[in-house]
Parts: C-alpha cells; structure tokens; sequence
C-alpha cells in the first residue's frame, strides 16, 4: 500500500495518496515515514495545520527525522502567517 501511495503522491493524486496512507497508518500506527508522507500529501492540499499534526506525530515517533523536523518548521512558518 505504501509503494501505491507514493506512486499517487508523485502523480499529483494528492487524494487518493491520502487514503492509502491513511491505510497504511490504519494497520501501524507507529509507522513514523507513513506520518510523514500523509504530512507531505496534507501540505500539497493545503491542509497545513492537519500537516502540522502529522508530522508531530512522526517526530513523537523518531525524533530524529531531519528532514520532518524542517518540513515541520516550514509548516509553523506558514501558519503562523495565516
């Protein structure tokens, strides 16, 4: 499921790549790259502070995701400009 999520996100098909990592993370929710992939594809629909919460939860999971840590400061930047 996770390989068909990225294949979707890397077409653009932001929606569908959501509903499979909200599979994936349905069956392991302690599953940090899932958290961090739905945070990429809510970020592309511009859904930041739902992004935000995932890539929270990623970071709760392996805190040592730079990159995670990076997307998740850009995410602050943007909402806190809104």
């Amino acid at each position: 499921m996770e390989p068909e999520g990225g294949a979707l996100y890397a077409l653009g098909e932001y929606r569908k790549a959501l509903e499979c990592f909200d599979q994936v993370l349905s069956l392991d929710p302690r599953y940090s790259a899932g958290w961090s992939m739905k945070c990429s594809v809510l970020y592309h629909l511009g859904m930041y502070r739902h992004a935000l919460a995932c890539a929270d939860k990623a970071l709760e999971i392996n805190p040592d995701c730079e990159l995670t840590s990076q997307v998740r400061k850009m995410l602050v930047s943007l909402i806190e400009k809104w």
